[in-house]
This record gives structure tokens, C-alpha cells and sequence, in this order.
């Protein structure tokens, strides 16, 4: 068994049975993800921080546990999965800045293994988890931040299909090919409910859940007139699977598999708990893990199952007959955690809310944002809900709030773990809301779209946006300013005054303005006349905004 540590960047290499690290081997970087050729002699790998593909091969031909890299190919745009086909003659790798899913093809030639580039697909959405139909004809790509599945043609190299629904979170992708259902692991968001304690108790703020959607409906039959840019689609079928009930949330669901003989897991990365379920049985048995699991595998009896806890550096073992952790096997010796680390912790825990249904990174995916509305006491008022903005960046962009109301980043964590979680009190400690202010400045503003893609920005656009004083609000190195500006998109409670979000990495937010009423960036110009752009012909706004996308 194979298993990237992302922050060491190495592999290790464990003999599931005796339960022992065999070695440990360095690749470089930031690993996100890994995957295995069905003889094992191949390893592919993303490095996030390289923005590469690395394949490692077993060395000599030795079956011992001793590797090599091969072969690098370069990936813009972070890339964060890698999906192998089975057939192990292609894979994809998603790039969650860049909005591209890159495929690669594998060949072994007499010099030894290598990649070559097969089709680069771009994408509405920034994605992340990945899944091969059977046949390897179809990939279906989960939006990392918001609630949209993508299905490519993989021999074309192209989408065929765009399906939304309401959702966020998507971590968990599974084909039931038996139902021909795809099984997709999630967070659902009520924008129009208040985060009282009542309200989050029954799950009607954020709830958990699986979906299962028919692949009919996410790959539908296509007129063969039609032509140009596929459009999204809304879902008209779906089945819901809760997970967790009133005093038992059960947050952020993470990886899900699905085993040969039927039986589906699921990973609960905000309660360190593992949930699986027979085929045919109603409800879920559950038992706790490591800190925070995010990645699943069984053997191939179907009788173990193998959960890799990410805060702790350990796997899991599950005994599923016996319904059993029989062991857990560490990766290594783990220092004291910094605060930093434990900030993290933090950020990640979903019992720091009520009842567990929730934690930061439920609504900041990652630190980033879902993109949605929730409507807390953020800004002091109840009944209407604002967009749910980035902490990438965050510690540069004081005040915070909508309204620009807190000028102190530890009371805007305290705030929201009091008002928008309702957790424990000990949750909202000195300690626990120095120690995520500490994870959040080591956040940095994700690249622009242009600037992930590898494009160069006109020089007019840069130009255009000094022209038409468009720092004014958004100054300086970080695009924002501490003051409150009317623009003219008032909330019906009365507030007409709000605080310029930072322009750093704007191309990979959205919707925009508080209320989220504007879609793209362009409709921010053409449809709302933000700022002094009304004026603009159509060349000077797409300069501005690919000068926008570069940021």
C-alpha cells in the first residue's frame, strides 16, 4: 500500500498485513494525490507546489518497495487529483486554478516509462475529485468549491455534459455500475436559514449527505445539431442519503468507495469517524479514527478497509465483518504540533459547531469559499444573506465583515464560532481563536485564472483599471482599502456601505457583491455599470477583465 504525505512530500510503502512502514522515499513538493498501476510498478503522482505529474518506477525491477522518479511533466494551475484509468494507458489530472482537467497518456518504451500530453479540457468551475466509467470512456469531474459535475469524452478530450444542483463540497465520487448511478459525497447549505442553535441542530443550516444520480441524467442524450459551449444543467432526479440526525451531524463527508460486493463508506473528515453500510442494510455503522480522513481503499477480499487520517499521519485499518478498527498503523514519529498546526486542527473540526453538523471549512472549502449565502450575525443583522467570502488572503484585507464592522481578525473568528457554529464555549477559548488566526495568515490569495493558464495580460487592461479609478477602493499591492463605499447595491435592510473585498485572485470567487447578484465578472460591468465602466466598448472590457483574471 501506497500512501503521499503531502507536507514531507514523500511516499510511504506499507505491508498491509503485518502493518509496518517498509519505506519511505522522497519525490519533492506538495503531494495531493496518488495513484498506482494495477501491477504496481508505477506510481503517479501530483506535486502541487511543482505544478507537475510525477511517475515513480520500481527500481530495478525489484518488488521490495524500492522506487524511483522516472518521468515529470508539467501541470499548471495546482494540480490536486489524478485519476488512473483502468486500463492504465491514460490518466487525468485535475488543475484546480487553472479550471482544467488534463489528460496523459503512459507508455512504456525501451528508455522506460513516459508521459505524454493527450488533451487539455477547461472548465466553468475549479475541480478536484475525479472518477473513471469502467470503460474508461467517461469522466466525471466534481467542482471543488460548489455544487457542478462536468462528464468528459475521454478519447475526444471534451465535455459532453454540465449538470448543477444544490451542494457544495463534493469530495466523495463513486460509479455504481451495477444501479448506473453515480454516488456523490457532499454538504447541502440552506442559504435562507438563520444559523441559530435551533436550526442547526436538525441539520437545516448544513446537512451531510450522498446523493446518488442516474447517469442518464448527467449524460443525456444530445441533439446532433446542436452546437457551441455546453450549458449546465439543473438535475431533475436524484436520490438523498442523510448522513447524521439531530444531535449527531456528521460533518464533512470526505472520500467514498464503493466495494466489489456492494458495500459503500464513507469517510467523515469533521468528526474523525469512518461510516459504512452493507448492500441491502438501511443504516450506517460508524466508528472512530484517525484526525481528519480523507482517503479510502479495500483490499481485494473485501474484508478490509484502509482509512488514511491526514492530521495524524496514520492509517486505519477497518475490519468490516467483524464491524472493528483492528489496528492503526503510523506513518512515522510526529513532533508536537505548532499552533499553526493546531489552527489547523481547528479549522477542520466540525465539533466546534453544534452537535458536529459543520466546521470553517465547510463554508471556506479549503479556506476559499463555497460561493454560497448564509445568512449569520456577521454584519449584526438576521434576514438576509450575504456571500460567504475567501480567507485566502484574509489577514491583509482588514476590516472584516460586509459592512467593514471588525477591525480585529481574533473577534471576527470568535464571532463566527459563537454566532455562525453555536459550538461549545470551550470552543471559542483564547487558545483555539489565537491558534486559527495563526493557521489563517499562513493563507495565501489563490492565482488568477489568466495567471494559473500561463497568460500573458494585456498591458491596456492594467492601464484601464488606473484610468477609470478603480483604486480608489481596491489600492495597493492587496486591491482592497479599509474605508466603506456605496456602489449601489444596497441590502433591503437599509445598508447602502460596504467594505471592497481584496481583488487578489477575484477570477476564482463568485458570484459577486455581497448578495452575490452578479455571476460573472463581466455581468458586474455590463449588467450593474460597476464603477466607471458603463462607458467601455467591448475590446477595453475584455481587456480589463483578462487584466482581472490575471490577478
Amino acid at each position: 500500500m501506497f500512501i503521499a504525505n503531502s507536507a514531507s512530500g514523500t511516499v510511504s510503502v506499507i505491508d498491509p498485513d503485518a502493518g509496518v512502514v517498509l519505506d519511505e522515499f522522497h519525490v519533492g513538493g506538495r503531494l495531493t494525490d496518488l495513484a498506482a498501476t494495477s501491477d504496481g510498478k508505477h506510481l503517479l503522482l501530483t506535486d502541487a507546489a511543482g505544478d507537475r505529474l510525477v511517475l515513480v518506477d520500481e527500481r530495478d525491477g525489484r518488488r521490495d518497495g524500492h522506487f524511483k522518479i522516472a518521468v515529470a511533466l508539467q501541470i499548471r494551475g495546482e494540480p490536486v487529483s489524478v485519476c488512473l484509468a483502468h486500463s492504465d494507458r491514460f490518466c487525468s489530472v485535475a488543475s484546480l486554478w487553472a479550471h482544467r482537467v488534463t489528460l496523459v497518456s503512459l507508455r512504456d518504451e525501451r528508455s522506460g516509462p513516459n508521459l505524454s500530453l493527450h488533451g487539455q479540457i477547461d472548465l466553468p468551475f475549479a475541480p478536484r475529485t475525479q472518477c473513471l466509467s469502467a470503460d474508461d470512456a467517461r469522466l466525471f469531474v466534481a467542482d471543488a468549491f460548489g455544487g457542478q459535475i462536468a462528464v468528459i469524452d475521454t478519447k475526444a478530450a471534451a465535455v459532453v455534459s454540465i449538470c448543477q444542483f444544490d451542494g457544495h463540497n463534493i469530495r466523495g465520487l463513486a460509479l455504481d455500475e451495477a444501479q448506473n448511478e453515480l454516488i456523490v459525497a457532499h454538504q447541502l447549505l440552506d442559504e435562507q436559514i438563520a444559523t441559530t442553535a435551533s436550526h442547526i441542530s436538525w441539520g437545516g443550516v448544513i446537512s451531510n449527505v450522498l446523493r446518488s444520480i442516474p447517469l442518464t441524467e448527467l449524460v443525456p442524450a444530445r441533439d446532433s445539431q446542436s452546437s457551441g459551449p455546453i450549458v449546465p444543467r439543473t438535475l431533475a432526479h436524484w436520490s438523498l442519503d442523510p448522513l447524521g440526525k439531530t444531535g449527531d451531524g456528521l460533518g464533512d463527508p470526505s472520500a467514498l468507495t464503493l466495494t466489489s460486493d456492494g458495500q459503500i463508506a464513507v469517510a467523515l473528515g469533521g468528526v474523525d469517524k469512518i461510516a459504512w453500510r452493507a448492500l441491502g442494510a438501511r443504516s450506517f455503522i460508524q466508528r472512530p479514527v484517525g484526525a481528519q480522513p480523507v482517503a479510502l481503499a479495500t483490499d481485494r477480499q473485501n474484508r478490509r478497509l484502509f482509512v488514511a487520517n491526514r492530521l495524524d499521519d496514520s492509517i486505519s485499518v477497518i475490519d468490516l465483518a467483524e464491524a472493528s478498527v483492528r489496528e492503526t498503523i503510523s506513518l512515522g514519529p510526529r513532533p508536537e504540533p505548532n499552533a499553526v498546526e493546531r489552527g489547523e486542527r481547528l479549522f477542520y473540526d466540525a465539533r466546534l459547531s453544534l452537535h458536529g453538523w459543520y466546521s470553517c471549512h465547510s463554508c471556506h472549502t479549503d479556506g476559499h469559499t463555497s460561493g454560497l449565502l448564509n445568512d449569520n450575525l456577521g454584519d449584526g443583522t438576521f434576514g438576509y444573506p450575504k456571500r460567504i467570502p475567501s480567507l485566502l488572503g484574509t489577514v491583509n484585507t482588514a476590516p472584516w465583515a460586509w459592512n467593514g464592522s471588525q477591525p480585529d481578525l481574533t473577534e471576527q473568528i470568535r464571532s463566527s464560532l459563537v454566532n455562525t457554529m453555536h459550538g461549545p464555549p470551550e470552543g471559542a477559548s483564547d487558545r483555539n481563536v489565537s491558534e486559527l488566526a495563526a493557521y489563517l495568515e499562513t493563507l495565501a490569495p489563490p492565482p488568477g485564472l489568466g495567471r494559473a493558464r500561463g497568460d500573458v495580460p494585456p498591458t491596456r487592461g492594467a492601464q484601464l483599471f488606473n484610468d477609470l479609478h478603480c483604486t480608489t477602493c481596491h489600492a495597493g499591492t492587496r486591491f482592497t482599502s479599509a474605508a466603506t463605499y456605496d456602489v449601489g447595491v444596497h441590502d433591503p435592510h437599509g445598508a447602502t456601505h460596504f467594505n471592497p473585498p481584496s481583488l487578489l485572485g477575484v477570477s476564482q470567487r463568485g458570484p459577486f457583491f455581497h448578495d452575490g447578484r452578479s455571476g460573472t465578472l463581466r455581468d458586474v460591468f455590463e449588467r450593474h455599470h460597476h464603477g466607471d465602466t458603463h462607458g467601455l466598448v467591448p475590446r477595453d472590457l475584455d481587456s480589463l477583465v483578462v487584466y482581472l483574471n490575471s490577478l
